[in-house]
């Protein structure tokens, strides 16, 4: 008499298969997630460094000169109609601050003229991410060119 076997289901070796398989899918598509996340938070900082860059140099070339240093980050007065203040005083998706550098009352006096838009007090900040907004908007070095930083801050300078 033969036992013909008709039970359903998964056998281990089956089960065992699709497990190596569903790892391998995981290996490779959460580094690129995590990439992916990296570029769109780099992208949004750059974005947001040209926004108000943009809107520093054009108050500064309608008035015919940059408005001074500000002790503490909130938006300078004169700003109100070129940048949303909230948006401006809000945490920064890297969890620091805006903060303008504009020139000093002592380099005013001597004629020098230093224009700087920074976001400090990074939170969420990691060197790749502060190297991509730097390969956005310059060079890729955090040490020389147009945008400069650390883990802490990150400078936009718009002159010097």
């Amino acid at each position: 008499m033969k036992h013909s076997r008709t039970e359903e289901g998964f056998t281990l070796v089956e089960i065992m298969i699709v497990v190596a398989i569903i790892g391998v899918l995981n290996a490779l598509a959460i580094p690129a997630f995590k990439r992916a996340r990296m570029d769109a938070v780099a992208t949004r900082v750059a974005n947001d460094f040209r926004i108000y860059a943009d809107a520093f140099t054009m108050q500064a070339a309608e008035s015919g000169n940059w408005l001074p240093r500000r002790a503490r980050s909130r938006l300078p007065h004169q700003m109100k109609g070129y940048i949303n203040p909230e948006a401006f005083e809000d945490l920064t998706v890297l969890g620091g601050r805006w903060k303008w550098a504009g020139p000093t009352r002592a380099q005013v006096k001597r004629g020098r003229t230093t224009a700087r838009l920074r976001m400090q007090n990074l939170r969420r900040a990691n060197r790749d991410i502060l190297t991509r907004v730097d390969e956005i908007l310059d060079d890729g070095n955090l040490k020389t060119g147009q945008v400069v930083g650390n883990r802490n801050r990150l400078d936009f300078i718009l002159e010097s």
